[in-house]
């Protein structure tokens, strides 16, 4: 009995030690072979799959548009952005008139003052500009003294405003007279500045002015040439996922949200085939009226337009609100499907800041408006993260969007420091706006000698706050940050801003001190002139008291980016060495591109290395070297030049007065950082075959991109 008990646990106890290995591999599931929920991808994995699928279509707009040959050639489309034009014109035209009305109420001291801290006062200048009163032989001399001014000669359409003007006061009506002589801008002017009323301003009738002026301007044959047709096709809109990277998405699993930064809907396509419905015969195109002198161009610009002008008209139809609607159900079943999580809502975030960054991509520039904008909005999302981060609820969510928002203001940030800033030196960075306010001030004052003063010990000491933007900025790159800074610093010193302190002196008014005050005038910088209970003001800049060498003693000497340090430091060609012996050498040829190198602790000693001086200098330093052809650094132990027909006299006699300016500091900090580029390559070149293979695996992996990119940058070299 007790043996059959113990036979019937043994089968029992096999039974349940089969159904837990079947339930343990069951559980484990190999390679997939019992099927199983989608889980979440890693996700870049993710984000490569979302971004091979291109452009995703999400409405569609079919319609039909009349159009003209004459219509075409004006464009009635773009009348708006003429009328916007025009006005800015005539707004800036009644504020340069009204600021010279201001200048004329000053004092003629105050007045001389004004002109004197921007030009030297000729006699010229102070008969004909100052003393004088406005009339129609100065008006224009006096407007040239003001900024203003010079702004509405940049304005586009400032010419043929002008000519409106002329043609719409006094006895003249209509029209639009282009070529006005500077008599003509001066009588005109005069009497605005008389009477703004004086001149006829109607925005919608200039329009209609300019748009006959261009057809007048045509020729006889082209005036005559008629073609109208009717255009039938397609405008699609949706979204571009080509640019799409992890940052600008997350997904709140535990509100089934999806939010996307920076991806918007627009118009990916507009078209008029010539079958619009090709089984029932419609054609896109039909002529309805055209003479024989119609040539095949003619017919190009009114198919143009046609598409121009249905892409309007599906705008009008709200084709991006439709495509964002559509777009959000789209990516809530697929993002439903690829993560195996329900998605129940998906949120575009479409602010300024994205928006404002897209407009600096587009137009490759950045002005100092756009840019206290853009810095006003980075830090209005900074306040944001911080909210998120110290708010209770939902704390867990709130804690990935404010990561997500970092990371995308980040890569905004990385992106616009791509393109100029203004017309100053290097691309938009930290330091920019700081740099253009003192130069549109035209004054270095103490103040901003302070600022630039702790910045650059703060920098020298390889520190700064916690708190500070910059690394959001620069990635806690210090060496970048010093080399952004030094640009700056150049374009202080190409500028030849005055740096010093303002001082005021008091001269009495009675008395035979005139001469005195006009010489006192013409030595100084003066800022201002005030008359005060019978006694002059005079607020000067006191230059002496300043050290010239300030700004040229106040930057660090190289030019510095990750992007061109990490191609240094993979370029297993930077450096070569001679293999001639150092006593035998005389004559050292030029070559494009490089710079040779005496370096007085290696053997050999001459290299040659594949930089030039732009590359290792900062700009300022930069163009001193190129002139010089020879720098020493570092106490000597260093010695950059092109090209040289005397090696041993060169390297004989070390002369210090070749370090282009750099004071000793400067000099041993360039040193260092070329030793760093020297040590760096030598470390390179040490490393093995199985390093190198690693390291050329990560940087695929890093640049990876999918095969529809690949294809395009293969197809756009043919």
């Amino acid at each position: 009995m007790i043996r059959q008990l113990l036979n019937s646990a043994r089968i029992v106890l096999d039974i349940v030690l089969v159904i837990a290995a079947i339930l343990l591999v069951y559980w484990w599931n190999p390679l997939g072979i019992f099927g199983g929920k989608t889980q979440l991808q890693p996700t870049a994995n993710l984000t490569m799959e979302i971004k091979e699928m291109g452009e995703l279509i999400t409405s569609e707009y079919y319609g039909e548009v009349i159009v003209s040959l004459n219509e075409a050639r004006v464009n009635v489309l773009e009348q708006s952005a003429i009328q916007r034009q025009a006005e800015a014109c005539y707004s800036e035209i009644i504020e340069c008139l009204e600021s010279l009305k201001d200048f004329e109420a000053l004092g003629r001291d105050e007045r001389e003052a004004q002109i004197s801290s921007e030009t030297r006062i000729t006699g010229r200048i102070r008969r004909r500009v100052i003393n004088r009163e406005v009339s129609e032989q100065n008006i224009l001399e006096k407007l040239s003294f003001h900024e203003e001014w010079e702004d509405y000669l940049h304005l586009p359409l400032n010419q043929e405003v002008l000519g409106f003007l002329f043609t719409n006061w006094g006895p003249n009506t209509g029209g639009i007279k282009m070529g006005l002589s500077d008599r003509e801008k001066a009588d005109l002017l005069f009497k605005l500045y008389n009477d703004p009323t004086s001149a006829s301003w109607n925005v919608e009738e200039f329009t209609k002015s300019y748009v006959e002026w261009q057809q007048g301007e045509l020729p006889r044959s082209e005036a005559r040439k008629r073609l109208a047709m009717v255009g039938r096709g397609s405008v699609k809109a949706g979204f571009d996922l080509s640019k799409l990277d992890e940052n600008m998405y997350y997904i709140n699993e535990r509100a089934g949200e999806l939010h996307f930064f920076g991806l918007s809907p627009k118009i990916l396509n507009a078209d008029i085939n010539p079958w619009f419905i090709p089984e029932r015969g419609v054609p896109g195109f039909d002529i309805l009226m055209a003479d024989d002198g119609v040539s095949f161009k003619d017919a190009i610009k009114v198919k143009e337009y046609a598409i121009q002008k249905l892409t309007i008209n599906a705008q009008r139809a709200e084709i991006l609100k439709n495509a964002e609607e559509f777009g959000a159900d789209t990516f809530k079943r697929l993002f439903s499907l690829i993560t195996g999580k329900e998605i129940k809502k998906v949120i575009f975030h479409n602010d300024r800041l994205i928006a404002l960054t897209q407009h600096i991509i587009d137009d490759h520039y950045i002005n100092y408006e756009e840019a206290k904008l853009f810095e006003e909005l980075i830090q209005n999302e900074i306040n944001s993260i911080d909210s998120l981060k110290m708010s209770r609820e939902n704390r867990s969510s709130n804690l990935q969007l404010a990561e997500t928002k970092w990371n995308t203001i980040t890569n905004l940030i990385q992106q616009v420091q791509n393109y100029p800033f203004e017309d100053l030196r290097g691309n938009f960075n930290y330091f920019s706006t700081m740099y253009y306010e003192i130069l549109r001030d035209s004054i270095l004052n103490e103040e901003e000698q302070e600022k630039l003063n702790r910045l650059y010990q703060q920098l020298k000491a390889d520190e700064y706050p916690q708190d500070s933007l910059y690394s959001l900025w620069l990635s806690k790159d210090l060496r970048w940050a010093k080399s952004q800074f030094s640009t700056g610093m150049g374009n202080l010193m190409e500028s030849n801003i005055p740096l010093g302190t303002m001082k005021d002196t008091l001269f009495q008014t009675q008395g035979p001190n005139e001469g005195v005050v006009n010489d006192f005038i013409s030595e100084r910088i003066i800022r201002k002139i005030d008359s005060i209970n019978g006694e002059l003001k005079i607020v000067w800049l006191d230059t002496l008291s300043i050290e010239n060498s300030y700004l040229h003693h106040s930057m660090f000497p190289f030019n510095y980016d990750p992007a061109s340090w990490k191609k240094w430091s993979q370029n297993r060609n930077l450096v070569s060495s001679t293999t001639l012996k150092d006593d035998t050498i005389k004559n050292v040829p030029y070559s494009e591109g490089k710079l040779w190198l005496y370096r007085k602790d290696s053997s050999p000693n001459l290299h040659q290395i594949n930089l030039t001086f732009r590359d290792l200098f900062t700009p300022y330093f930069a163009e001193k070297a190129q002139s010089n052809g020879t720098v020493w650094i570092g106490g000597n132990e260093y010695c950059l030049f092109d090209e040289t027909s005397d090696y041993q006299s060169l390297i004989a006699n070390p002369q210090p007065q070749l370090s282009i300016g750099m004071n000793e500091t400067q000099s041993d900090e360039m040193a260092e950082y070329l030793s760093i580029i020297l040590n760096n390559h030598q470390l390179n070149l040490e490393k093995g075959p199985v390093s190198r293979a690693n390291a050329w695996m990560m940087q695929k992996m890093d640049n990876k991109v999918s095969l529809k990119e690949r294809m395009q940058k293969i197809k756009s070299k043919f």
